[in-house]
């Protein structure tokens, strides 16, 4: 599908996903550990979304992502996109002073950390 000026990034994103779905509609989404149907990814997505909703975030905010490069990393980055918040990808391995920059710039309501890192 080639983007013209009218297309969003939402539309590529859901006319991606709605195209690998139909051809492998129980498997939408996997890492090296799991794997998610389209079920499954849609009820962590809008979980993780109505929490976010609850904390305050919304259209206006961004929030940062430090969850590693995993599924957790895609379904917090679709959360954001269901509450219409930005997301900012912040990477672990990164030196705490350069994270530190990020986020002070961002300026992100709140940050998704995943504790196994």
């Amino acid at each position: 599908m080639a983007a013209t000026a009218h297309t969003t990034i939402s539309t590529l994103t859901s006319s991606r996903l709605d195209r690998e779905v139909s051809l492998r509609p129980t498997e939408v989404v996997r890492d090296t550990v799991e794997c998610l149907d389209e079920a499954a990814l849609e009820q962590r997505v809008g979980g993780l979304a109505d929490r976010l909703a609850r904390a305050g975030v919304c259209a206006t905010h961004s929030v940062g992502i430090c969850v590693g490069r995993r599924l957790d990393a895609i379904v917090a980055i679709l959360a954001c996109r269901q509450v219409g918040a930005a997301y900012v990808p912040l990477d672990a391995d990164f030196p705490l002073s350069r994270l530190a920059v990020m986020v002070d710039a961002a300026r992100p309501a709140l940050v998704m950390v995943d504790t196994d890192q």
